[in-house]
């Protein structure tokens, strides 16, 4: 039997291939509405739904890169910020560098 939780934190080291599968899952429940979220017998489920923030950092330095991605919402309805974000996979063409 699963303890529902309130709060769900998992720290771990993984492979490019694990992660990008737990991103999947996680757009896949953006898309379907259901994230689950389990470990340890403890259960954390999320309905997203409206109008979401989103907050991307990205961090580079000698030593180690960084990647945070929060998504938030609330069930009362709010309007949409108009700030348009670009991501791409790979390595931007030379013409971008202008």
């Amino acid at each position: 039997m699963r303890n529902p939780i309130s709060d769900f934190r998992h720290e771990s080291v993984e492979d490019q291939q694990s992660i990008a599968k737990y991103l999947d899952e996680i757009s896949e429940g953006l898309r379907t509405g259901s994230l689950s979220f389990r470990t340890n017998g403890d259960e954390l489920l999320l309905e997203p739904a409206g109008l979401m923030d989103l907050e991307v950092k990205a961090k580079w330095n000698d030593e180690r890169s960084r990647i945070t991605l929060r998504f938030s919402w609330s069930n009362r309805p709010r309007s949409s910020k108009t700030t348009r974000l670009i991501i791409e996979a790979g390595t931007p063409d030379e013409t971008d560098a202008d």
